[in-house]
């Protein structure tokens, strides 16, 4: 199967893609609850809800974007888009804000623009 070449222009639109499905994640759950011991419950309830809603954000990538994502446990978190791999040890979330980090240094040093 013959890839397809990765181009700034791809690039740059799969950056806006993450930021624009992470802004819609962000606006279904609403504000994030402050941490204490006495609203652990709720904590709870909000990290399950974004737990589900970023678990379906790997679903679409997966399948429109031809993304790949592991979980080594207990911790590593990576993935593999455009030929671009990162990790992250913080989660989901934080993966593809690494890779969106990445997407862009290899924008500016590798991508020629048009």
């Amino acid at each position: 199967m013959k890839t397809k070449a990765v181009t700034r222009e791809s690039l740059e639109a799969l950056i806006k893609s993450i930021d624009d499905e992470l802004a819609a994640i962000d606006e279904k759950l609403g504000e994030r609850p402050e941490w204490s011991t006495a609203s652990f419950e709720v904590m709870k309830a909000f990290r399950d809800r974004e737990e589900k809603e970023l678990h379906a954000l790997r679903i679409r990538m997966t399948g429109c974007m031809n993304a790949r994502f592991y979980y080594q446990p207990a911790h590593e978190h990576r993935m593999k888009l455009a030929g671009i791999s990162t990790s992250s040890t913080s989660g989901w979330r934080h993966l593809l804000r690494n890779w969106q980090n990445a997407a862009r240094r290899r924008i500016f040093d590798t991508v020629p623009a048009r």
